[in-house]
């Protein structure tokens, strides 16, 4: 029992000690914001993993919109599959600090999918009609994905004004501090 309790005591110093380092850590300010808000004392390195999925995607993103001519149905596959694997990681390690934005990736993953899904009635396999329709449902789909960042974007945004605010605010409130303390101690 006492083994136990030294054990888990180790467990919480060594936990510490792993986050005073993550948070004392200097990026270069080149690529500062590569890494912005990732977990950075993730036992997995998603602060590593998630930018590097983040280029691999995009060149595979890139290449299908290249062959999508000749192969549309493949290419569509691709784009569903790679959506899917982001979808499993950002589930599976949930590599942000804030949890606001791992939401926001679990739901862009989602209508990406969803997205994927509407191209795939884009073929001759559905009728002109069907087609037409399901391009409202598409057009629907990219204003929602659209205006659900854009709301996150700017909550957030107001979020680090507010802290910017509080910063100059405390900032010009300790500097009166020090004026008032020096004509004290000047009066004294």
């Amino acid at each position: 029992m006492e083994e136990r309790i030294e054990h888990a005591a180790a467990m919480r110093q060594q936990a510490k000690l792993a986050i005073e380092l993550a948070d004392s850590v200097q990026e270069p300010e080149r690529i500062k914001t590569l890494y912005y808000g990732l977990k950075r004392n993730h036992p997995r390195n998603v602060a590593v993993i998630h930018p590097l999925m983040f280029v691999v995607r995009r060149i595979v993103y890139a290449a299908m919109i290249v062959g999508m001519d000749q192969v549309p149905l493949f290419a569509t596959h691709v784009f569903m599959f790679m959506t899917l694997v982001m979808l499993g990681f950002v589930l599976s390690e949930h590599q942000w600090k804030d949890r606001v934005i791992n939401q926001q990736h679990i739901f862009n993953e989602i209508i990406l999918y969803c997205l994927s899904v509407v191209m795939l009635t884009f073929t001759n396999f559905v009728s002109p009609l069907m087609r037409y329709i399901m391009g409202f449902v598409l057009i629907t789909l990219v204003f929602v994905f659209v205006i659900y960042n854009a709301v996150i974007m700017l909550l957030f945004s107001c979020k680090f004004f507010i802290l910017i605010i509080r910063k100059q605010y405390y900032r010009l409130k300790r500097r009166d501090l020090g004026r008032e303390a020096k004509t004290i101690a000047q009066k004294i």
